[in-house]
């Protein structure tokens, strides 16, 4: 699909619905999908975030280009939209204006599935880790927190730096200087029986994302009770902020205290948070403003 789309984009050839029932309602679950298809107003257009239009220079030029063509065809055809925060949906209105059918939240919770099942441990991983789940890209500001790791002594100190995750724009970069880093491990992909163990062992999550649409791994982390470390806008964390560490986005996580905070220190903190974030699937599902933008 996606090389039809970076082929053809918004080409007439080869629309997939051409022939459909004019009174029928198709369901976009991303923006680029209307790309290959016709679109209508009677259409509903799932959109997790405009980051590609609002912060192109943290994603690849192609994203940005077919990103942009897909939202000029949708504010041509003004459908039905359907957003993962309010934040998306306000910074959606900005650009795009509040002309369509109809603009909604359906607000994120998390899928509590997740912690259900067996945990395989990650083969070769033992002792103390970091963790950071989520692609690998540029706007996830990867190499930030590497270079804070690396220059902070952890792996002297006997700690390793997990980071699992697909490969978005930007992925050649980041996981070769990730390699390079002594104490890293890079298993890429892992299944949701791995992630279980690694949310289950790890000592701290780190955020370090620089722009944020659905921000999952972060809502999994803290229902796990992991400590999190991550940029101060991030509004997830704002129930927990006495057990998190917060640093600029734009600058690398900073190592001292109470980032840096030996780890028998950091566990109380765990166990505290961990007994804080049992309502959190119920807490989300009700707010719609802490997906990407607000607090709860």
């Amino acid at each position: 699909m996606m090389m039809e789309i970076n082929w053809l984009k918004d080409s007439r050839r080869c629309l997939i619905g051409s022939r459909a029932i004019k009174e029928s309602t198709r369901i976009f679950l991303d923006p680029l999908f209307v790309l290959r298809s016709e679109l209508a107003e009677r259409d509903i257009v799932l959109c997790h975030d405009v980051g590609p239009l609002s912060h192109g220079d943290l994603y690849g030029a192609a994203t940005v280009d077919n990103y942009r063509i897909a939202y000029e065809k949708i504010r041509r055809h003004r459908p039905a939209l359907v957003f993962v925060s309010d934040w998306s949906k306000n910074n959606f209105i900005s650009i795009h204006g509040s002309d369509f059918r109809f603009l909604t939240t359906i607000p994120l919770y998390v899928r509590t599935g997740l912690f259900e099942g067996s945990l395989d441990a990650l083969p070769g991983l033992d002792g103390a880790f970091f963790l950071t789940v989520g692609a690998f890209e540029t706007r996830k500001n990867q190499i930030a927190a590497l270079e804070a790791y690396r220059d902070s002594g952890f792996y002297q100190q006997g700690i390793k730096y997990v980071l699992c995750g697909s490969r978005g724009d930007g992925h050649d970069r980041i996981i070769a200087f990730a390699k390079s880093v002594p104490g890293v491990v890079v298993p890429g992909y892992v299944p949701d029986s791995q992630l279980r163990w690694l949310y289950t062992h790890a000592e701290a999550f780190v955020l370090p994302s620089l722009l944020e649409g659905f921000g999952m791994p972060a809502l999994e982390a803290a229902h796990m009770g992991l400590l999190l470390s991550s940029p101060k806008e991030v509004p997830w964390l704002k129930p927990w902020r006495v057990c998190a560490c917060k640093y600029q986005p734009r600058t690398r996580p900073q190592s001292e205290r109470p980032c840096g905070t030996p780890f028998r220190e950091a566990r109380p903190k765990k166990r505290r948070l961990a007994r804080g974030c049992g309502r959190l699937p119920r807490m989300h599902r009700r707010n719609s403003s802490c997906a990407d933008g607000e607090s709860f």
